[in-house]
């Protein structure tokens, strides 16, 4: 797989909270159906990230989920919102 970009997307109870990227292109944006869809199936109840790219191909692919406890900021703060 080719990855053109990396975004991290912040969970609260179920709802995204923030979108931001990361790593690689700055000009790609992840399908935000994908990320709405990989933030309903998370089993978690509280605070949670995951990981999504955007690949050569211009699809969305999840790359890795992180308990809220070991996660870092990436420049979130409370008065973020998403990024698309």
């Amino acid at each position: 797989m080719e990855w053109l970009c990396e975004f991290r997307v912040f969970v609260l109870r179920g709802d995204v909270v923030g979108v931001l990227w990361y790593d690689g292109l700055d000009d790609r944006e992840p399908d935000k159906g994908v990320v709405d869809e990989c933030a309903r199936l998370l089993p978690v109840k509280s605070g949670c990230s995951f990981d999504v790219g955007v690949l050569a191909s211009g699809e969305t692919a999840l790359i890795e989920t992180n308990d809220g406890f070991s996660i870092g900021r990436y420049g979130l703060d409370r008065r973020s919102t998403r990024r698309f």
